[in-house]
């Protein structure tokens, strides 16, 4: 690390701190900067341009600072994060297809349950019939009476037990929404219609919207688009660039 870096990075310690050559170079600048108070003179302006120059010097290398500092970091990320995806590829594929063929059997299941109930409530239905049929037989209150008993006996060892689906240990499987956009423009239609902004993100691409502008369009609906003085500086060419 040459004595001149900016950004000082510990990786035991994971922590990242500015040297004293940055602090230094910072105070600097801003020492430059709280000299100018106002600009009204030709001379005024070129003290400002020598401030913002200065600072904008010290952005300039804390930038160049900071991408050589975050560079080998960030190759190192990507390639972990490529060889999680290696990693993981055949991993997920085999739990998604047994995911799949369990899905099936979970929905089978379900069938099963659904039509052992429909068949119960046809057997109770059958069931009730029979005794509605009895009942009318006999006006007798002790026969009726007995008729309900016995065919309470019966409904007890006749009608199938309702069963629930079968489900290994640990298993969950649960019902979720698959969402494909096959139309953004009439989801996005539908969402702006319908005032469900929770539904969408929209952001203005600025860039492009500049470019419309300098074509030369006036206005853009539903962007107050003003242009606007904004004094810079451009750095000296070549100037040398302190180095991580």
């Amino acid at each position: 690390m040459s004595d001149q870096s900016l950004i000082l990075i510990s990786h035991d310690a994971l922590s990242a701190s500015p040297t004293d050559a940055a602090k230094a170079l910072i105070d600097e600048a801003l020492a430059m900067g709280a000299l100018i108070g106002q600009v009204r003179t030709p001379e005024d302006n070129a003290e400002a341009v020598k401030a913002q120059t200065a600072i904008k010097g010290v952005m300039q290398q804390i930038t160049v600072a900071h991408r050589a500092a975050k560079d080998p970091l960030v190759q190192l990320g990507r390639k972990l994060d490529n060889l999680k995806t290696e990693l993981l590829s055949e991993l997920e594929r085999e739990y998604a297809r047994i995911g799949q063929l369990a899905a099936e059997f979970a929905m089978a299941e379900r069938r099963r349950v659904a039509a052992e109930e429909i068949l119960a409530k046809e057997a109770l239905a059958k069931l009730e019939a029979e005794k509605m049929s009895a009942i009318a037989a006999t006006s007798d209150p002790v026969q009726q009476q007995q008729v309900i008993q016995d065919f309470a006996v019966r409904a007890a060892r006749e009608l199938p037990l309702p069963s629930a689906p079968e489900r290994a240990k640990g298993q969950r499987v649960r019902p979720e929404w698959e969402i494909k956009v096959v139309d953004v423009v009439k989801f996005a239609q539908w969402a702006i219609r319908s005032e469900r902004w929770d539904v969408l993100d929209i952001s203005v691409r600025k860039t492009a919207v500049k470019e419309l502008l300098e074509g030369g369009m006036t206005s853009i609906p539903g962007l107050d688009c003003q242009k606007v003085s904004k004094a810079g500086v451009s750095l000296p060419r070549g100037q040398k660039e302190i180095e991580v």
